[in-house]
């Protein structure tokens, strides 16, 4: 599996979700398997997005998509996100 997760700062969480769940037909149609939205617990306007592929391919498909640039949900965004990708190592 392969994952990205992206650090978003926002100012209202609903307009947020809001946005990202318009946008989840581009995520998925292009090989996300899905994922999780979760908030920092001392923070709740830090949000991070876990989203996974069954592989790199799968997520070149996604990072490579003109959609998927164009309609990142940046409503209720109020800072640049950060991201990571990881590969999985060992389940236990």
């Amino acid at each position: 599996m392969v994952y990205l997760l992206v650090k978003h700062k926002i100012k209202d969480y609903s307009k947020f979700k809001k946005a990202f769940l318009n946008n989840l037909d581009v995520v998925k149609d292009n090989g996300s398997q899905g994922g999780y939205i979760m908030r920092n617990s001392d923070d709740k306007n830090e949000v991070f997005v876990l989203l996974r592929w069954k592989d790199m391919d799968s997520f070149k498909k996604f990072s490579e998509s003109k959609d998927t640039r164009l309609k990142s949900p940046k409503e209720g965004t109020v800072s640049n996100v950060e991201a990571w990708f990881f590969d999985d190592v060992e389940e236990f």
